[in-house]
C-alpha cells in the first residue's frame, strides 16, 4: 500500500515518466493530487501514462525535452538482491513531498537496498 499524503496544492516534474520509476512517481503524485508534468525521452510511453492520470481525475502537461543517459552503465551489486520497485522509491518520494517532512532538511537518502553501502 502507498504512503497516503495531500499534495493537492503541489506540481511535480517528473523525468522519464513514460516508464519505470518516473511512471511511478507520476502516478504517486497524480493519485495525491498534485499537478503533474511529464517528460520522457521517449515520449511514446507518454501517452498511456496521461491517459492514466486524466482516467483517475488528475491532471498532466507534457513538456518537451530529452534526457540523455548511459543504462548500460548501471552496474548492480546490492545487498538485498533486486532492484527497487518503483512503487517503492515513489514512496520515498511522496513522503519527502509531504507535510511529514517538513523538518527534514540537508539530508540525502538512498532507496537502492543497500547499494550505496557496497
Amino acid at each position: 500500500m502507498s504512503l497516503q499524503v495531500d499534495l493537492s496544492n503541489k506540481v511535480a516534474l517528473v523525468t522519464g515518466a513514460g516508464r519505470g520509476m518516473g511512471k511511478a512517481f507520476a502516478l504517486a503524485f497524480a493519485r495525491q493530487g498534485a499537478r503533474v508534468v511529464i517528460n520522457d525521452i521517449q515520449a511514446a510511453g507518454l501517452g498511456g501514462v496521461a491517459d492514466t492520470i486524466r482516467e483517475k481525475g488528475g491532471n498532466e502537461k507534457f513538456l518537451d525535452g530529452i534526457i540523455k543517459g548511459d543504462l548500460d552503465s548501471f552496474r548492480a551489486g546490492i545487498p538485498m538482491g533486486r532492484l527497487a520497485k518503483p512503487e517503492e522509491q515513489a514512496d520515498m518520494v511522496l513522503f519527502l513531498s509531504s507535510e511529514h517532512a517538513n523538518h527534514i532538511t540537508g539530508q540525502t537518502f538512498f532507496v537502492d537496498g543497500g547499494q550505496t553501502m557496497v
